[in-house]
């Protein structure tokens, strides 16, 4: 009788234990799924936006501009430096414009960022450091310290009201 009450409780403990492998490993599995299907819809929507990810926001020529999430200013990005370096330290250019395309010079603006996927920021702490004129603003301190998708998020103040936008960098 001993025998058998171990022999079901040995039974139940490896049955358990399988179920439970079984799980993670779907679970894994999905994430990994969601992941390839991620990484695959991003490439798409960057091919199709630019020639390819990395000539995208690289320098003056390959510049991206996006609307505030009001939809009242724009603004145009773009890295000093092309191709965009991994592991150092360079500088990017935020032009800041109405929507009419008049030029954004009193105002000030604010830059945070990150990986989202990853949930950290920048290991540097950019900012916005001065107006080079024409609403074009010098941005200093942005390091991507590997390839993937990056945020930049800039946040202006202008007449006791604040305009953001967020551009997707994906660095491949």
């Amino acid at each position: 009788m001993c025998f058998i009450g171990i022999y079901m409780n040995v039974k139940k403990f490896v049955t358990i234990k399988i179920i439970a492998l079984f799980c993670c490993s779907l679970l894994l599995i999905g994430c990994s799924a969601n992941r390839i299907i991620e990484k695959s819809s991003e490439k798409t929507e960057t091919n199709q936006s630019s020639n390819t990810t990395k000539l995208k926001y690289a320098g003056k020529q390959h510049a991206v501009t996006k609307l505030s999430e009001s939809g009242q200013y724009r603004f145009t990005l773009y890295s000093k430096p092309a191709p965009i370096p991994y592991g150092k330290i360079h500088q990017w250019v935020l032009k800041a414009e109405t929507k009419a395309g008049v030029a954004v010079t009193n105002t000030k603006l604010y830059v945070n960022g990150g990986m989202p996927a990853h949930r950290h920021g920048f290991p540097t702490r950019p900012v916005v450091k001065k107006h080079l004129g024409n609403g074009e603003y010098l941005v200093e301190g942005i390091k991507f310290t590997m390839p993937g998708y990056w945020e930049m998020r800039f946040t202006m103040k202008i007449e006791n009201k604040r305009e953001r936008v967020i551009f997707k960098i994906n660095l491949y």
